[in-house]
């Protein structure tokens, strides 16, 4: 249960983060990347909780400091293409 809600939280912080990411994207098709991925990430975060739901489990996330670095140093970056 705990690995899925590293899981579900994982998905949430990226809900999060994926739109700062796509504005501080200067290319247009990094961007687009971005939303694009977004969506799917949204998507990610429903399955979770459909996966809490078969396990009569209520959908929780668990705070994962590895994930909370990753996400903050992809976000201070400038995302440009080079």
């Amino acid at each position: 249960m705990h690995e899925l809600q590293d899981v579900y939280y994982a998905e949430k912080q990226l809900v999060k983060a994926l739109p700062k990411m796509a504005e501080k994207a200067t290319d247009q098709q990094l961007k687009q990347g971005f939303l694009t991925h977004l969506d799917e990430t949204k998507t990610h975060a429903q399955r979770v909780e459909q996966v809490f739901q078969m396990l009569g489990a209520q959908a929780k996330a668990v705070d994962c400091p590895a994930i909370d670095g990753i996400i903050r140093e992809r976000t201070r970056r400038c995302w440009t293409r080079h």
